[in-house]
């Protein structure tokens, strides 16, 4: 899809032009039910990542850079384009928040998802964690969730705050950690 783009769209120089046809046509494909399936392996983040860097870098050089002189993090920035990984870590912290707010009805997911109630200082965190005795069990949706929700959790309300509120925290305190 990205070679759709670059080769429809070579009379394009206009950046947010650009970036419309990306996000329309090549981002949807990358993150369809990334809450199932996101990739945990750096190899497979790095290389959903590097379509994204090619898209900026074809950005680039249809605004008059050389390709490898393309500054892809100032361009990345000036487009607002945030990392493929964060828009999955946010979509997983939605999925929660739907989960827990029952705007998605599966009570077998959500029985699985334990809420804590705070007894001495030391424990923090909305939800309870549980041992994970593989590296793919830990990396499992659930236990995703409830990782991601646990470090949004100080700046959300789960039962009060609204889907923009969530969405706008979550990417705010997501971006902070990575």
């Amino acid at each position: 899809m990205l070679g759709f783009i670059s080769r429809f769209s070579r009379g394009i120089n206009n950046p947010s032009a650009l970036r419309s046809l990306y996000c329309s046509l090549v981002r949807q494909l990358l993150e369809y039910a990334s809450p199932v399936w996101s990739p945990y392996t750096v190899g497979a983040r790095t290389r959903l990542e590097a379509l994204q860097r090619r898209f900026i870098r074809l950005v680039g050089v249809r605004i008059g850079y050389n390709y490898p002189d393309v500054p892809v993090e100032a361009l990345t920035a000036e487009l607002n384009i945030p990392t493929l990984s964060l828009r999955r870590d946010v979509a997983d912290v939605l999925m929660l928040w739907k989960l827990v707010g029952a705007h998605v009805q599966c009570p077998d997911l959500l029985a699985e998802i334990g809420i804590r109630i705070p007894v001495n200082t030391r424990s923090s965190g909305l939800f309870s964690r549980k041992y994970h005795s593989t590296n793919y069990d830990f990396n499992s949706p659930l236990a995703r969730f409830v990782r991601l929700g646990n470090r949004v959790a100080s700046e959300c309300d789960f039962f009060a705050d609204g889907l923009h509120q969530i969405r706008k925290r979550a990417t705010y305190v997501l971006s902070q950690h990575t």
